[in-house]
């Protein structure tokens, strides 16, 4: 499994790899696939490890936060019916972020993340609120994706995260800008 993967001479053959890891691999495997999963065309991981490959990209391109735009849309994408509360987490706080827009992912992030569920949990910590405000400003801005109009429970959320900024006095600008006037 793993020859196929880090000594195929063809993409295709070591996405064949990538994918038999993904099925019968071992813990030892997942090197390989943190690896070739730096590869926007070897991102095709098991759930298990695209958390560890997004946190890894986000490490590596932090300061940029676009990996490779097409990158994070397709991790992100792979990641959207996740059940696993740290990979929700991350959506919300990290997932929709990217050099582009942020609207292009917004949407499937709170969605996913369940920000409406999350803003019910108190405290909410101030990270999570800076990145709240991101995601309901993008979601309002809407754009070429999914927006406000898309998700659900936007109505729910955006109340929650209001009662929530006008009731601490802690928060900067930042928190105040999705509010409408």
């Amino acid at each position: 499994m793993a020859l196929f993967a880090v000594r195929a001479g063809h993409r295709e053959a070591v996405k064949f790899g990538v994918a038999l890891i993904g099925r019968v691999g071992t813990n030892q495997d997942s090197e390989i696939l943190k690896t070739l999963g730096k590869h926007d065309e070897f991102t095709y991981l098991p759930q298990s490890l695209w958390r560890e490959l997004a946190r890894i990209r986000s490490e590596i391109f932090g300061r940029w936060r676009s990996w490779s735009w097409l990158g994070r849309v397709q991790i992100v994408q792979r990641l959207k019916d996740t059940g696993d509360p740290e990979i929700q987490f991350w959506m919300l706080r990290e997932g929709f972020r990217n050099e582009i827009m942020n609207e292009y992912l917004a949407c499937i992030c709170a969605r996913a993340g369940r920000l409406h569920e999350r803003l019910s949990q108190h405290p909410v910590d101030l990270s999570l609120l800076d990145a709240v405000a991101d995601i309901i400003r993008a979601l309002i801005n809407g754009g070429p994706a999914e927006d406000h109009r898309c998700y659900e429970f936007a109505v729910d959320a955006c109340e929650r995260y209001v009662n929530i900024v006008w009731s601490r006095n802690d928060l900067g600008l930042i928190h105040f800008l999705p509010l409408p006037p």
